[in-house]
């Protein structure tokens, strides 16, 4: 049975600023395939909630939707949070 994927305010953030990222620097065809990737990544998250790679003990996972851009989230018994987009290029230090 699939989770609910809710979105935190965070993610909804960073997801925007990948967005506009994408609408400065690059064309419609990027931007439309970053979404249908995400989509499908929320998805697969959705039915399979641990199918991605473990971040830490605390249930924290990480799906790559691009080999810039990974998506960061929390899975729980009954549902599951989107946390953030993470530039793989950042420091997770800073």
């Amino acid at each position: 049975m699939a989770k609910e994927v809710i979105w935190s305010n965070e993610a909804i953030k960073s997801f925007d600023d990948v967005i506009s990222y994408l609408k400065e620097n690059w064309t419609a065809k990027e931007i439309d395939n970053f979404i249908l990737q995400t989509d499908a990544a929320i998805d697969l998250i959705s039915e399979f909630p641990f199918i991605f790679k473990k971040y830490n003990k605390h249930n924290i996972r990480t799906a790559l939707i691009t080999k810039h851009n990974l998506l960061v989230y929390k899975v729980y018994s009954s549902h599951i949070i989107v946390l953030n987009f993470w530039d793989t290029r950042q420091d997770p230090i800073k």
